[in-house]
């Protein structure tokens, strides 16, 4: 039967994990192999012997998860208050956690915790970077191009890696619904402040549609502002 099997498992996990406390892959495996055999007590008792030896949140995520596994939504929703105070004080947890959130796909909730994380660090690209490929994983495009856009403003660093994930949702129809979101975000942002790097951006959406000639003009209009640049980027067309 199905249960042995997991019954067997549990006892493994279970040896192995008393042998290595701090391994949290094994603490896990424990957990969820509880909640297979439906014995979400046990996996609760657990867990919370877990939380006496280990403070971060992310123990706070299981507990939450096994009342969800339960039904039980509204006691899901205080291990989550607790969760978002435990960032807010530490906003070292924010990734940790928010990964956790995400590997039981609890979006909304990863999502919260990446912008408490911010509120802090408003700069911090990691966190920038995350919750823009959640944004993507919850079809929310305009927010996540909108994120993306704020990681190379933050760090000019990511901007090849930012090209490659709009790759996947930019074609060479100007009429699609992606490249009208992107193609709105930065013409907006060139309306407020004339960067540089809208217009590189734009050049570059242009030429994904392959509209040389709209490209070519937000080559010019960078050439304007920055004639070495300009150039080079005018021959690259």
């Amino acid at each position: 039967p199905v249960y042995s099997v997991y019954e067997k498992a549990l006892e493994i996990y279970q040896s192995l994990q008393k042998r290595s406390p701090a391994n949290y892959n094994l603490f896990t495996d424990v957990v969820k192999t509880f909640q297979e055999l439906e014995r979400f007590e046990e996996a609760q008792e657990f867990i919370e012997n877990q939380r006496k030896r280990d403070k971060s949140p992310r123990v706070l995520v299981e507990l939450s998860q096994n009342a969800i596994l339960q039904g039980k939504s509204d006691k899901a929703k205080v291990y989550m208050d607790s969760i978002r105070a435990n960032v807010r004080e530490k906003p070292m947890y924010t990734i940790t956690v928010s990964r956790a959130l995400e590997a039981y796909a609890l979006l909304d909730w990863a999502e919260e915790i990446y912008l408490i994380g911010l509120e802090g660090t408003p700069d911090n690209a990691s966190y920038i970077q995350r919750l823009a490929l959640i944004y993507g994983e919850q079809g929310k495009i305009h927010k996540m191009f909108q994120t993306f856009v704020e990681l190379i403003e933050a760090q000019d660093r990511y901007y090849n890696m930012v090209l490659q994930y709009f790759s996947r949702y930019i074609t060479d129809n100007p009429k699609a619904d992606t490249n009208k979101a992107l193609k709105r975000i930065l013409l907006t942002n060139i309306q407020q402040q004339p960067d540089i790097l809208y217009y590189d951006l734009l050049s570059w959406l242009f030429i994904q549609e392959q509209d040389y000639a709209k490209a070519f003009q937000q080559e010019k209009a960078i050439l304007n502002r920055d004639p070495e640049r300009g150039m080079q980027a005018i021959r690259n067309i």
